[in-house]
């Protein structure tokens, strides 16, 4: 092993001298309105979606409290058209954050200025409709 760098268990994956294969690296925040913050964050060489509070609502009890309830409902969840909930952790940059999969797409929005053809978009509304049909 170098002074610069070791090889996790596996042999595959170089990790930086100084980070644990736990860490997230590469954090990008995403624009949130809102009391959020959404984080795309890199760990095991697999990209996440990190969602927590903004620093200025860390400390108040009825948004760690929401944040609380969104995981326990949201870990419950197992849907292919609904985000995957994977964990809820503490991250030292960012404070008490929910794991989730990261999904590399666009906003409906951002869709839907494609001008997607009627067939398509009956087919995103029978997919949303099937989401929020298993949700309630």
């Amino acid at each position: 092993m170098s002074n610069e760098s070791s090889f996790s268990s596996s042999g595959f994956i170089e990790i930086p001298q100084g980070l644990s294969e736990n860490q997230f690296t590469e954090c990008t925040a995403l624009t949130c309105n809102g009391f959020n913050q959404l984080i795309r964050a890199k760990r095991f060489g697999k990209w996440f979606m990190l969602k927590g509070l903004k620093p200025e609502y860390q400390t108040q009890t009825i948004y760690v409290e929401m944040l609380a309830k969104e995981f326990e409902l949201g870990v419950q969840l197992t849907h292919p058209n609904i985000v995957q909930v994977i964990g809820k952790e503490m991250v030292p940059k960012f404070g008490p954050c929910i794991i989730m999969e990261y999904i590399d797409g666009e906003t409906l929005d951002k869709f839907l200025q494609s001008h997607p053809s009627v067939d398509t978009r009956k087919k995103i509304v029978r997919e949303l409709l099937d989401a929020m049909s298993y949700f309630h």
